[in-house]
Parts: C-alpha cells; sequence; structure tokens
C-alpha cells in the first residue's frame, strides 16, 4: 500500500540515527529553574558528530550560538548549587552523552532545571533528546543533521530553524514547528496533544495523532497525515507528491492552491464529502467519491474516514 511505503521511507531516515540511544535510563526526577548557573561546559564542534541528552524533569532550550562558531556551549541553571545537580557527560567517539544529575524529591516540584544549549552554525551533526517532563524549544538552529526528540509529558517548540530531519514522539503534550525547514522529513507522533505547523517545508511528512487536533497553515512538501479521533485541517502552498489523510472519527480538511491540479479518491464510511466545484467526477455516491482538479494532475490526494466530514478545498 501506499501509506507503508511513504512510512519505510520515514522509518530508514530515522532508523539508523536511533541506534544506540535507548540505553542508560535512569528513574531520578529533575526539574529546573532561572536562578543560579551552576554548570558551564564547553566542547569543540570538530570533537562533535551527535549530542545525547536524557533529562527526566527540564526546560530544554537549544539556541544559535552567535558569540564563538567553534564551540558547543551548555549551560544549566537551578535555584541551588550543588555538585550532585550537575548533569553528567560522557565525550566518546565524537557522540557527547549528557545525563541529568540527581535533585533530591522535596526539590521536584518546587522548581525545575533550565538547560541551555548553544549551537554554532558550524554544528553539522544530531541531536538525541530525551525528556520526560519539562519542555523543549528549539531556536534558530542552523545547518544540523537528524534530530530526535522523545518526550512523554512535556511541549516540543521550534522555531526559524534548518534541520535536515526531525523526529518528535510524545506520549502527552502540544508539538508546535514554525517557519522552518526540516529537508528530508518531518515526522511528528503524539498520543495526546495538539500539533501546529505553520510556514513549514519538508520533503515528507508523517503526521500521527491518537486524539486531539492537527492545524498546519502554509506547509510544503507531501506525506502522510494520520489521526483517531482528530480534527485534522491542513492548508498546502506547494505540493511535490501525494498527499494520505486518514482519520477514524473527526474531520480531514485539505486545502490547496487554486492553481493545483490534482486526482483526489475520498472513503466516508459515515459522514460526508465536500469537493470544489470545478471538480470532474469518476464516481460519487455516498461512500466513495473519486475524481480530478484541473487537466494536468501530477499527484493524487487521497482522504479515508470512518465517521466524520471530509473536505477538499
Amino acid at each position: 500500500m501506499e501509506i507503508d511505503q511513504e512510512n519505510q521511507k520515514i522509518y530508514k531516515i530515522f532508523e539508523e540515527a536511533s541506534s544506540e540511544f535507548h540505553d542508560d535510563k535512569s528513574d531520578n526526577g529533575n526539574y529546573r529553574t532561572e536562578k543560579n548557573l551552576i554548570n558551564e561546559i564547553n566542547y569543540s564542534v570538530e570533537d562533535l558528530e551527535r549530542i545525547d541528552i536524557d533529562y527526566d524533569n527540564a526546560n530544554i532550550s537549544f539556541h544559535l550560538n552567535m558569540n564563538d562558531q567553534d564551540k558547543v556551549a551548555i549551560k544549566e541553571y537551578y535555584i541551588k548549587n550543588n555538585v550532585e545537580y550537575i548533569s553528567k557527560s560522557n565525550l566518546s567517539g565524537g557522540t557527547l552523552k549528557l545525563k541529568q544529575g540527581l535533585i533530591p524529591k522535596k526539590l521536584w516540584f518546587s522548581s525545575k532545571l533550565n538547560v541551555d544549549i548553544f549551537v554554532p552554525i558550524k554544528y553539522y551533526g544530531d541531536f538525541r533528546v530525551r525528556l520526560n517532563e519539562g519542555q523543549v524549544y528549539f531556536d534558530s538552529i542552523k545547518n544540523v543533521g537528524i534530530v530526535m526528540l522523545e518526550t512523554k509529558n512535556a511541549t516540543v517548540r521550534v522555531d526559524s530553524c534548518n534541520i535536515n530531519a526531525m523526529s518528535v514522539i510524545s506520549k502527552n503534550g502540544a508539538v508546535n514547528v514554525q517557519n522552518s525547514i526540516t529537508n528530508r522529513a518531518l515526522r511528528i507522533k503524539t498520543k495526546k496533544g495538539s500539533i501546529k505547523l505553520n510556514r513549514i517545508f519538508s520533503d515528507l511528512y508523517q503526521i500521527e495523532q491518537k486524539s486531539g487536533r492537527i492545524r498546519a497553515n502554509g506547509i510544503s512538501g507531501h506525506g502522510y497525515f494520520n489521526g483517531q479521533n482528530s480534527s485534522m485541517k491542513v492548508s498546502f502552498n506547494e505540493v511535490n507528491g501525494n498527499i494520505i489523510g486518514n482519520v477514524e472519527t473527526g474531520s480531514i480538511h485539505f486545502d490547496f492552491d487554486p492553481n493545483y491540479d490534482f486526482n483526489f479518491d475520498i472513503s466516508c464510511q459515515n459522514g460526508s464529502i465536500s469537493t470544489p466545484e470545478i471538480a470532474e467526477y469518476k464516481r460519487k455516491d455516498d461512500r466513495i467519491t473519486q475524481g480530478t482538479i484541473g487537466s494536468n494532475p501530477e499527484y493524487s490526494v487521497k482522504a479515508y474516514i470512518k465517521s466524520g466530514i471530509v473536505n477538499l478545498l
């Protein structure tokens, strides 16, 4: 099936990058706050190919390093200064591993650890980030390789970044990506939490959600959008391949440039289907609508829904 082929492309992109990341997991909780600078370390970009970050409870921010184009700088802030609170770091074979230090349980809910990571344009390596609770923020990061995030109860925000490929896997929390380029692929999987994309280019999308809202405005590329109990509304600036939407219960709303010609294939077991007035139909009944928009379609738009509404504009 076409969906399986697109998912396989995504899998291959992130498969190798995720190797050796799921080990050495800690059960210790940590929080962060913006008071005292308790730790500062710097690494030369020449020594780094990958940075693995493992925190239990923190706010982690990635910023463009404007002060030193040859260094990755890491700063940690907390309300109290204790050597046990500082993250444990290890650099081996081009991979830097950062693991959160030990903070007493009595401080877990009073304040969170703040981690600022300053990344120069000359860093072309990868990031692996695992966070249980808190937030992750990528701000204006450029030219990095593959970024992979795994969160449990955390928000993710990406703004004005240029990344080769990005994967976000979240159990609970909002994901917001805007004004960014993820050249090869953008994968977002959430169990519960909203997904918002705004002015994004990615060659290939894999957006999956069990419950919540998917909102995408002015995105370019192609790919697969899936939801179980979801409200999906996606507007495209440019399309470079097939678009597939799949929702069990909810709605699918795809909006395209008026000059875009495409084939469409819509299946709705229980609900309604709406297509543009200029559509030419090959088949149109209560459950299946197939046809063409324009005289020179290059790609196809497919939408499947069990119960709900499908709109193509």
